[in-house]
């Protein structure tokens, strides 16, 4: 067995990590996502667990559970059609309520402040799962808790 040591490089978003999220006609570059926010969930099988006459049996595959990303923005904007608030809360330019699905989000973390190379997730075919709550602040209003969700098999990570 080898010797090996875990999360040696560590990264930081807010080392111009950015968040990236395309609709079926726009690509929108998420600005101002407030520190220590981003949250990213992996979905994954659910472990059935279960005693059969009173021995823990291994557990059996269940169903795939969602993939969520979840982070805050700084700043509020309602009325824009392109603003995360109005597309999770499915309003288009008309002022009608429709469900928006996003294509696909992008959450890039660089290796360093500035660099080319990095890791990234990618949720393909994701959907807003609620209207983001508005918080006001002593400094700056925010949108809080924007949360992006997608199926298991449309999460992927890599290396850019």
């Amino acid at each position: 067995m080898a010797a090996v040591t875990a999360h040696a490089n560590p990264r930081r978003f807010e080392n111009s990590g950015t968040a990236v999220l395309t609709t079926a006609t726009d690509t929108i570059t998420v600005a101002n996502v407030e520190p220590g926010s981003v949250k990213v969930m992996e979905g994954q099988r659910v472990r059935l667990e279960y005693t059969d006459r009173s021995v823990q049996q291994t557990p059996l595959e269940g169903d795939d559970t969602l993939c969520r990303v979840s982070f805050s923005v700084r700043g509020l904007d309602f009325t824009t059609a392109t603003s995360l608030y109005a597309l999770a809360a499915g309003v288009n330019a008309a002022g009608t309520t429709v469900p928006v699905q996003a294509t696909g989000l992008v959450l890039s973390w660089p290796n360093y402040r500035g660099a080319s190379t990095g890791q990234k997730v990618t949720m393909a075919n994701c959907w807003f799962d609620k209207v983001p709550e508005i918080q006001t602040s002593d400094q700056l209003d925010s949108h809080r808790d924007i949360t992006i969700v997608c199926k298991l098999a449309d999460f992927t990570k890599a290396t850019y």
